[in-house]
């Protein structure tokens, strides 16, 4: 999913700036913990020179501000764009704080499959190895419990529960699953899950349309000889 925040231009320290402001504004929530850790973090990343490691700090605030607001698909894009730019410049800090908060702000719910949720826990505790910051290890140990709860299965006493709500979450793992081991093909995918195709697309284009993305696009790789160009 391409990060379209229409600021990809701008300077990063102007962006990361305008980032913090708005999170210290009255009413920023829960934003205000999170500029709390950029605000830490800006020193030891400019004096890095790690400039996209402050970028990706203040697109770790962008995600948790835009899953505050409702703005799901957006704020996991940013927050896994957060941590690729702080990875690639090298802030394994960053980029585990990047990855724990998607794991917070998205797993609990469901919104993140219990393989990516796992993916990218293994990857923060890579990147956090040897660390001495509590706060992050604290973050981490959280984090574990509920990656250990999605993998684990039903949580039927939990305040909240709902049946529908977790067949439906169900449902959407396994879909997942099939699309990413027949390589987004509707129609293999639908056999291994013995449904038919027009029953499988009707699932995706209703109640899981999160799962679009992982679908080949219609007509891929099917062109007959009688289409190739000479």
């Amino acid at each position: 999913m391409t990060f379209t925040d229409g600021r990809h231009d701008e300077d990063p320290g102007d962006f990361a700036q305008a980032d913090e402001a708005r999170a210290r504004a009255p009413g920023a929530g829960g934003l205000r913990g999170e500029a709390e850790r950029v605000n830490g973090g800006v020193a030891e990343t400019c004096g890095a020179g790690g400039e996209a490691a402050l970028l990706a700090d203040a697109l770790t605030a962008r995600g948790v501000e835009w899953a505050g607001a409702g703005a799901f698909e957006e704020s996991i894009a940013v927050l896994r764009r957060a941590m690729r730019l702080a990875q690639e410049a090298g802030a394994n800090a960053q980029a585990a704080r990047a990855a724990l908060t998607l794991i917070e702000e998205h797993a609990p719910s469901g919104r993140l499959a219990e393989s990516e949720a796992a993916e990218v826990y293994r990857r923060a505790e890579d990147l956090l190895k040897g660390t001495r910051d509590a706060g992050d290890v604290a973050r981490l140990r959280a984090c574990a419990r509920l990656v250990i709860r999605l993998l684990s299965g039903l949580g039927l006493h939990d305040e909240g529960f709902s049946f529908y709500g977790e067949v439906q979450r169900l449902e959407e793992r396994l879909i997942g699953r099939a699309l990413e081991s027949e390589a987004g093909d509707v129609s293999r995918a639908a056999r291994r899950l013995g449904l038919k195709h027009q029953s499988l697309s009707h699932m995706l284009n209703s109640r899981h349309r999160r799962l679009l993305a992982k679908r080949k696009p219609p007509g891929c790789g099917r062109r007959g000889v009688v289409g190739k160009r000479r």
